[in-house]
């Protein structure tokens, strides 16, 4: 009842004559409060509990509740070392993503704040980026920087953005595949 699925498609579920579509497997997941057992971190931390947090506000923004979203960020920020860039970096994007989702801020304001949110680990230098291989939270903040470009009408820019990406990330695999 839960997840709106007929007592069929449960059989056979449980039973693993069927598949449950991503959805459908989803909203089980959630049902039982089952989520992966491995959390990427972009954070550095000296205490388990802000991981947790980390992982509850990864949650809220993967479910679109961006209220949600800064009131754990809001937990969040105090407890974190901003003598780490990595944090500095993740709170600032963060910040950012939310506040554009809420409408309070403009795709170039959010532009602007992404690149200097960038610009904490690495120089924002998009042709460069076909000659190296960004970090997970380098990646997420430039594909969020191609979703602005594309919002805001510029489409040949998201895309030059995301192939440079995907050309630096190829480069430096082949080049490891024959070293």
């Amino acid at each position: 009842d839960k997840i709106d699925i007929d007592q069929k498609t449960f059989s056979r579920i449980e039973t693993g004559t069927s598949h449950p579509k991503p959805s459908t497997l989803s909203k089980l997941k959630k049902a039982l409060g089952m989520y992966r057992g491995i959390h990427n971190t972009l954070l550095v931390v000296d205490r388990f509990e802000l991981l947790e947090l980390e992982s509850e506000l990864s949650q809220a923004i993967s479910d679109h509740n961006y209220q949600k979203a800064q009131s754990l960020l809001d937990e969040l920020k105090p407890n974190l070392s901003l003598s780490h860039k990595e944090n500095l970096q993740y709170i600032n994007y963060t910040q950012t993503a939310i506040d554009y989702k809420l409408k309070r801020i403009s795709s170039d304001e959010a532009l602007k704040r992404c690149i200097a949110a960038f610009e904490i680990t690495r120089r924002y230098d998009e042709d460069s980026f076909a000659q190296v291989v960004l970090n997970r939270k380098e990646c997420m903040i430039a594909h969020f920087i191609s979703v602005l470009y594309k919002e805001r009408g510029d489409m040949l820019h998201a895309i030059s953005l995301l192939e440079n990406i995907v050309t630096g990330c190829t480069i430096i695999m082949n080049k490891g595949l024959r070293d």
